[in-house]
């Protein structure tokens, strides 16, 4: 608790931040047998968990790059950055600059989300001529990985060409 009495609780700006602040100050990971007790919704259980996990992963020296960045969000990452510095992971001072450098990797991210990208589960489908199943989804996560990589770029003739020569 004596991490907690020393964090620099102003710096945190939402309520999941809060929360998982609390949390890493009690020392516990069980966030989902203090939700129950608490009785939260399953939206802030799930919010403060993923908060409390990627915390943890930061603090013990994992970084956000792009493809981080672009699998857990960029509010994520903000909140990472907060709580991190509000337990003096990181200086406050650098707060600013690190929260511009991940607001970078965002836009640098050509997509955002798997919905952006050109081609959807129906046109792999059409292209192949397969029977739909879980294949659909592992190759949709290898166009995005390829994508966010810059080893194809998000156009659907593009992905078409792939399979056409594949």
């Amino acid at each position: 608790m004596a991490l907690f009495a020393k964090a620099k609780l102003h710096m945190l700006k939402k309520d999941h931040e809060r929360w998982g602040a609390f949390l890493i100050g009690l020392n516990t990971a069980d966030v989902h047998h203090f939700a129950k007790l608490w009785k939260w919704s399953a939206k802030r259980e799930k919010a403060v968990h993923t908060l409390f996990f990627l915390a943890y992963q930061a603090m013990r020296g994992r970084s956000f790059d792009l493809l981080e960045i672009y699998r857990w969000g960029l509010e994520n990452a903000l909140s990472v950055e907060r709580l991190k510095t509000a337990f003096g992971e990181t200086d406050e001072k650098q707060l600013g600059v690190t929260e511009k450098k991940l607001l970078g990797l965002w836009q640098a991210c050509p997509i955002h989300s798997r919905k952006a990208l050109a081609a959807n589960g129906d046109d792999l489908l059409m292209w192949t001529g397969k029977k739909p199943g879980p294949w659909i989804a592992r190759l949709l996560e290898t166009l995005e990985q390829l994508v966010l990589s810059g080893l194809l770029h998000n156009d659907k003739e593009a992905m078409r060409n792939g399979f056409k020569r594949g």
